[in-house]
């Protein structure tokens, strides 16, 4: 079986993925030149909140303020122009060498046949940029194909960067990719730091390299750093890398990118159930003072907290499930239930009680 050549884990990676730096930023800073200041920095989105989100006799809980920054799933067509509204398309790719398409089966970024021994990328990055207390969420699916050739190479990655590069040049972000080279594929954690070009990147987990047909096609990412000092990252419901002690420097607001790099060949990969939440906890207020709550997300175990003097919880939430519906019990008397009811970490919510 061929072997490819495996980066040691303090070196930089290959040339694939360390070269995405110069040649997708240089892309950028074309487009960006005229872009306002504001635009540069970015803005976070704004969304209504939903009023009354459960209630259960006089009792009911209201939303003031809602976590849920994006909520893209990617399932149904859309028009170019639309999705244009919300990402910019770019890449280091030509062009007419990239693509990027919303049809049923999710986002496809990617990029066709090209010239021999060139990388080329394309992407679809979010205009807005997020806080550093997010956390983002992608279905990310590989292309389908085995790539034998060693002078070949197919990537998929997500990658969370400071969303000041185009005011700064600073070229650092934290990435999850799969790679194909050779007849095999591995999946990767890591980050990458650089200015302008040649951004370096550090792998800090990896799977092992087996045979294409065998390897996962897709994987349910969740991740959050505060580009400083911590990174966690989760596949489904298996944490895979956390750490608190890294030497990042990636400074906030951030933004994501939905990627695609082929070397020497087309290769296109599908996104789908991209969302960002503001937080990785909840707050309710109008509690009892000290009253016990038991939060339950999403069919999994309770999280069980006390609310403070003022009536006030903050409740943490495991990242697979900083969305979805739960229920929540009330250590009052009656033992009070409401739900389900929808929530998106960084939700900040209220009781009221009538009569």
């Amino acid at each position: 079986m061929p072997q490819p050549h495996l980066p040691a884990k303090t070196s930089s990676m290959p040339a694939d993925i360390r070269q995405r730096g110069s040649k997708h930023f240089l892309a950028v800073i074309v487009l960006a030149a005229a872009a306002s200041l504001a635009a540069c920095a970015g803005t976070v989105s704004e969304h209504r909140a939903t009023p009354i989100l459960a209630s259960a006799g006089s009792i009911r809980l209201t939303s003031e303020r809602p976590g849920l920054l994006v909520d893209d799933g990617f399932h149904h067509p859309e028009v170019l122009s639309h999705l244009e509204e919300r990402y910019e398309i770019n890449g280091s790719a030509p062009q007419p060498d990239r693509f990027a398409s919303v049809d049923s089966t999710g986002l496809n970024v990617g990029v066709r046949e090209h010239q021999p021994g060139v990388f080329e990328g394309s992407f679809a990055m979010t205009r807005d940029t997020y806080p550093p207390t997010s956390v983002f969420h992608i279905h990310m699916a590989r292309q389908d194909v085995d790539v034998p050739q060693k002078d070949c190479s197919g990537e998929t990655v997500f990658a969370v960067q400071t969303g000041t590069t185009k005011k700064t040049g600073v070229l650092n972000y934290v990435l999850v990719a799969s790679s194909t080279n050779a007849g095999l594929t591995h999946w990767l954690v890591g980050y990458a730091e650089g200015k302008v070009a040649n951004a370096k990147t550090t792998v800090l987990w990896e799977t092992p390299y087996v045979e294409t047909d065998r390897a996962d096609k897709y994987q349910d990412i969740s991740l959050r750093t505060d580009g400083r000092t911590s990174l966690e990252v989760w596949f489904g419901t298996r944490l895979v890398y956390s750490s608190q002690r890294l030497d990042l420097h990636i400074d906030p607001p951030f933004q994501p990118y939905l990627e695609v790099q082929g070397l020497q060949i087309g290769y296109v990969s599908t996104f789908t159930d991209f969302s960002v939440v503001a937080d990785s906890a909840l707050t309710i207020r109008g509690l009892h003072p000290h009253e016990a709550v038991s939060f339950v997300p999403n069919g999994q175990p309770a999280v069980d907290v006390v609310a403070s003097a003022t009536g006030e919880a903050r409740i943490p939430l495991p990242l697979p499930a900083v969305r979805g519906t739960a229920t929540m019990t009330l250590g009052r008397a009656s033992g009070l239930r409401l739900g389900p009811f929808p929530y998106a970490g960084g939700d900040e919510g209220r009781l009221n009680e009538s009569g």
